[in-house]
């Protein structure tokens, strides 16, 4: 495993005061800690840190929730877990997506695959990864990130390059997929909604600006590299015939509950995406039976990802166990 590497950021893009400070790392590293070990005039060095059970302190049955579904299981960093439940990969972090779909592109070959996106959150945010003539190279480490090979994702997630909000769109610019199909809570971007295409770009973006990133961005005209894009509350608008077709499901259990949504305070939103367990289950159920309807029998991936300090622990096995029942092999 990749030793945690040391983040040179320019000092005249870190936020001068401490509660920006912390709002500028969370945004940019939601799954890691971070934790300035020297300054000078031009660069901050960060060192970014996979977080103790202990800092999981947000969600009070955090360890519940673990050894509920990672009984046995011995991995170094928390953050680090995930395994088979019934044939479906499980994993704390959805950053192990990437992994996972990387592992099945470097196993067999994938003919325009369509991918099913579960999720109260996009995950399409830019990487800290740099683009030039389609090749991809960690800006942390400056190792080849290559969704052909699973020990450079993986390199790529321990180092903070890749992370849960970033796993998706540097598939999309390795890999040729026809759609996107991202199935979300009606809180996320209400006026985003129906059929649309994002195309590859790159971004120049916070907190390296200067440097080309892979991105995407939705757009109303097709290109050749663009990807059909579907954003919708149910699955029910899934007009996609599913059969015989490579499809890769992500599933994050914040879709059923997102009560936690990563806020310290979440006991103070009154409007917080909080169902009983009963309704989460018949979502599952309802998710399932549209899926079957549109022809998909056994996806070619399917990930779940417990997603914590978003939904509570409580409900990851659970729902874990619905979806197997579903869809486990």
């Amino acid at each position: 495993m990749a030793p945690t590497p040391i983040v040179r950021i320019p000092l005249s893009r870190i936020p001068e005061f401490h509660d920006e400070r912390t709002r500028f790392f969370r945004h940019w590293w939601p799954d890691k800690l971070t934790q300035i070990i020297g300054q000078n005039e031009k660069e901050v060095l960060v060192q970014l840190c996979w977080p103790r059970i202990q800092d999981l302190s947000k969600d009070p049955r955090i360890s519940v929730g673990i050894s509920a579904v990672f009984q046995g299981m011995h991995i170094s960093a928390v953050s680090e877990m995930r395994g088979e439940i019934g044939g479906i990969h499980v994993c704390l972090n959805d950053s192990w997506t990437l992994l996972e779909w990387s592992r099945i592109v470097s196993s067999q070959p994938l003919v325009c695959p369509i991918i099913v996106h579960v999720d109260a959150h996009s995950d399409l945010m830019t990487p800290m990864v740099t683009l030039a003539d389609g090749m991809m190279m960690d800006i942390f480490t400056c190792q080849t990130v290559n969704v052909h090979s699973p020990h450079t994702i993986q390199n790529s997630i321990v180092s903070g390059a890749v992370g849960i909000g970033s796993f998706i769109s540097p598939f999309l610019h390795q890999i040729k997929c026809e759609s996107l199909i991202h199935i979300c809570p009606s809180n996320y971007r209400p006026e985003l909604r129906g059929w649309s295409n994002l195309r590859l770009v790159p971004v120049y973006d916070e907190p390296f600006p200067e440097i080309a990133r892979p991105g995407v961005e939705r757009y109303n005209q097709i290109t050749p590299t663009s990807c059909r894009h579907l954003v919708t509350e149910t699955a029910n608008c899934i007009n996609v015939d599913l059969s015989n077709r490579d499809v890769l499901v992500h599933i994050d259990l914040d879709f059923f509950n997102n009560r936690i949504n990563g806020d310290s305070h979440w006991f103070e939103n009154n409007s917080r995406h909080d169902p009983e367990i009963e309704i989460m289950l018949s979502e599952v159920d309802a998710l399932a039976s549209r899926l079957r309807e549109c022809g998909l029998t056994f996806p070619t991936s399917l990930v779940v990802a417990c997603s914590p300090e978003f939904c509570p622990a409580e409900y990851w096995r659970p729902l874990i166990d619905r979806i197997g029942a579903h869809f486990g092999k």
